[in-house]
């Protein structure tokens, strides 16, 4: 009766070999290394096979959880290794080196990194060695097609990274806190590059793209500090490069942008694109014009914002949609021209524009907008010229009916009597500020459109 109260104890490896715990597959006579009665410390070096009741195992894995918290100070790994776990080497903060004997079958391991998991002992470690000597200036070999997740994560000892043009993705957090690298040329055979990917590399100064390049993803080139120029060779190429989120186009942090080997600072978009993508030039500071062709119909999020240098922006007739915080941040920014060809504005799409003066819109039917599309930018003492035949919608239409001052367009009424009307309008203000249609009991402040104050009335 006592035997049967007993809980059952059951084994959480198969089997322990000179130190190691595995977990066996009988029927394809395969090893995983897994956790057992004592945690792991020191140095462990994990075989290619070894033999067991006189079977022989190939060591094929290392499980989840595997070393998590041991005290391994370093850990050889096989070629024969194809996948490790998820947390397989979690909180193994005394490791100082990872070593294999075969860089493209390391390359090769696919690493639970799922739920941002720490599976690749090298987020510990950080220096990796090949047959003994530490890998400082990595040459990717050529029978290598993609760099999978997590491959190089943390391997701070890196200071180059050579890409054959064999592989064709870079995976997500490949080369993530690789603080050593300094630039990296992606080859023209990669077509995505994963997320995280180069994130927290510190001293990235500089990245070269190729045109194969389709898809970037989310933080890619986050928290890259030290870059300074993005190397491109076709604009067009750059343009239709999808762009997974904010920070993740290497613009937000380098500001400076390289055609051929020469700064761009006065854009002129291809003919050949039909959109500009999401956060295409986000953070482009350096930049100070844009020429946006008849091609172009749609322009994507914060496909400008921040763009401090641009000072004008005209939108050509083509495009029909201007899209979420387009222009936000562009503190420089003093004239827009949007197109008759106009129908909708998304939310913030001129947000914090604090220097706008000037917007011409030639839409005859009052674009449809969201939110805060001019919210903090300098509409309110601005001027809007709109056709003549729809001032009245503009004037009762928020947010236009909010700017300073709102007038024809000057091709209607002619340039001399614009500025003779905006010359000699007139505001009423209350002592607190506030501009007011119609004048109220107490001190009005009457103020030409300059903000200079003509009289101050006594009701």
């Amino acid at each position: 009766m006592i035997l049967m109260v007993l809980p059952l104890v059951v084994s959480a490896y198969d089997c322990q070999v000179d130190g190691i715990y595995y977990n066996l597959n009988s029927e394809e006579k395969t090893a995983e290394v897994t956790s057992g009665d004592t945690k792991y410390s020191d140095s462990v070096t994990i075989p290619e096979k070894f033999t067991y009741d006189g079977v022989d195992y190939s060591v094929t894995s290392i499980g989840e959880n595997a070393f998590n918290e041991c005290r391994i100070t370093s850990v050889t790994i096989p070629n024969s290794v194809t996948t490790i776990g998820t947390n397989a080497f979690f909180r193994c903060s005394s490791l100082t080196s990872v070593h294999i004997t075969d860089l493209a079958a390391w390359c090769k391991i696919t690493f639970d990194y799922s739920h941002g998991c720490i599976s690749n002992p090298l987020y510990y470690a950080q220096h990796l060695y090949l047959n003994g000597e530490e890998i400082k200036d990595l040459v990717i070999p050529s029978s290598v097609t993609s760099i999978k997740d997590e491959a190089f994560d943390g391997c701070s000892g890196l200071t180059s990274v050579t890409i054959p043009n064999s592989v064709t993705t870079i995976g997500s957090v490949a080369f993530r806190y690789c603080t050593g690298l300094t630039s990296v040329t992606i080859p023209n055979s990669v077509t995505s590059i994963g997320e995280n990917a180069f994130s927290e590399c510190y001293s990235l100064t500089s990245v070269t793209f190729p045109n194969s390049v389709t898809s970037i993803g989310a933080l890619a080139f986050s928290r890259c500090w030290g870059l300074t120029s993005v190397h491109i060779t076709d604009l067009a190429a750059w343009c239709k490069i999808v762009f997974s989120s904010s920070d993740t186009n290497p613009l937000s942090y380098a500001h400076h942008l390289y055609l051929n080997g020469e700064e761009v600072k006065d854009l002129v978009i291809p003919n050949s694109v039909i959109t500009i993508g999401d956060y295409c030039f986000e953070s482009f500071t350096s930049l100070t014009s844009v020429t946006i062709p008849n091609s172009v119909t749609n322009i994507g999020s914060c496909a400008f914002s921040y763009c401090t240098g641009l000072s004008s922006v005209t939108i050509p007739n083509s495009v029909t949609n201007i899209g979420y915080a387009t222009f936000w941040g562009c503190s420089g920014l003093t004239s827009v021209t949007i197109p008759n060809s106009v129908t909708n504005i998304e939310s913030g799409a001129f947000l914090d524009c604090a220097k706008l003066e000037e917007v011409y819109c030639y839409a005859e039917k009052v674009p449809a907008t969201y939110s805060i599309v001019f919210e903090h930018s300098n509409y309110r003492n601005a001027t809007l010229y709109v056709p003549a035949s729809a001032l009245e919608d503009y004037r009762t239409t928020k947010p236009w009916s909010e700017f300073g001052t709102i007038l024809p367009l000057p091709d209607e009424t002619g340039i001399e009597n614009v500025a003779k009307q905006k010359a000699e309008r007139t505001y009423r203000y209350t002592p607190d500020g506030k501009r007011v249609e119609t004048p109220k009991k107490g001190l009005n402040i009457i103020r030409m459109s300059d903000g200079t104050v003509k009289k101050v009335v006594v009701k």
